[in-house]
């Protein structure tokens, strides 16, 4: 049957258990030797997946998501969730909390679940104790209540939005987390060049995987870092968060070489386009040597390096570096390139 359809259906006596004798479950008063008549309506169907195959963690599908794409591996995962005893006590829930999917959360059921679901999923968990807090429980914390030791868990949960997270670039050492999808219909930066001496072997592999649109976090360490013109401490990785704003194909002609910068840098840099982080220190970014003059003097050296053909690409990676120094200094205005 399907969800919403109506049958009748007739058991003969031999199915129905009424050849010799009256089932419990059926009226006393039917003759023996008699056939049953039952008028089925299947108002809805829930989809339960044994998701290890072992019967340790059940889901029941209440609400479909939107897509085929699943979190996994690193993903930074968003989810609404509540969990209870077999009695109906809650012991935790939370309206929007975000974990990482290596590291899992509450109980090793929560990642296993997650990793099978699309983004809108709601589901409902059945998790036996192997899965759940096992023999030992979990005494109360906080406001939640104690989980009592061999406990079988039902879970409401439901999978708001996932963060992509992957390591890119040579020997995978660059950390990828995607912020914001870009438009997957619009251009992309793959086989691309990139040229310029104020962009780091790192910076330029980050950028090549991006859409037009995406915003992403890049954790680039010490190794993939050759910018001479940042000062980073030894041994200290360095995060960006970069916008790509648009990728444009040059046209045949020299019409990129007019292109006003000033613009770029500062929309760049009002969207934190290259803003760094060092880890776990407290210190600032600073631009090593020369003034303004100098570094505009950069830039436009930098952009005519690319001559017609790919003029915009270089154009963002070059806008990061100089709202670097934008930011510090203060000096975006007037970085024109001529």
């Amino acid at each position: 049957m399907q969800a919403g359809e109506k049958a009748v259906f007739t058991i003969p006596p031999e199915l129905a258990g009424t050849k010799s004798r009256c089932p419990a479950d059926i009226p006393a008063n039917l003759p023996p030797n008699q056939a049953l008549q039952f008028d089925v309506e299947l108002i809805s169907l829930i989809t339960i997946t044994d998701i290890l195959d072992n019967e340790g963690i059940l889901k029941k599908t209440m609400k479909r998501g939107v897509g085929n794409d699943k979190p996994c591996d690193l993903d930074e995962v968003l989810v609404n969730y509540n969990a209870c005893l077999e009695d109906g006590m809650s012991v935790s829930m939370s309206e929007g909390v975000e974990f990482n999917l290596a590291e899992g959360f509450f109980c090793p059921a929560f990642a296993r679940a997650v990793e099978t679901m699309t983004e809108g999923e709601e589901v409902v968990l059945i998790v036996k104790l192997e899965y759940g807090f096992g023999e030992r429980g979990r005494p109360s914390i906080g406001d939640e209540a104690a989980v009592p030791p061999d406990a079988t868990l039902y879970v409401y949960l439901q999978l708001m939005s996932w963060k992509t997270v992957r390591h890119i670039g040579q020997n995978g050492t660059i950390l990828k987390k995607t912020l914001r999808r870009g438009n997957l219909e619009g251009q992309h930066t793959e086989n691309q060049a990139v040229v310029g001496e104020q962009v780091s072997d790192g910076l330029e592999e980050a950028v090549l995987t991006m859409w037009e649109g995406e915003v992403s976090l890049f954790t680039i360490p010490p190794q993939c870092l050759q910018d001479q013109h940042v000062v980073v401490p030894p041994g200290s990785s360095v995060t960006y968060e970069i916008e790509l704003v648009s990728v444009v194909n040059g046209g045949g002609g020299d019409e990129w070489l007019g292109i006003d910068a000033r613009d770029a840098v500062w929309e760049l840099w009002l969207a934190h386009v290259g803003r760094q982080r060092e880890e776990g220190r407290g210190q600032g970014w600073g631009w090593r040597g020369g003034g303004e003059k100098e570094r505009l003097q950069l830039l436009q050296c930098a952009l005519r390096l690319v001559g017609r053909r790919r003029a915009k690409v270089l154009l963002l990676l070059v806008a990061a570096s100089a709202a670097v120094c934008a930011g510090t200094t203060g000096g975006w205005r007037g970085a024109t390139c001529g």
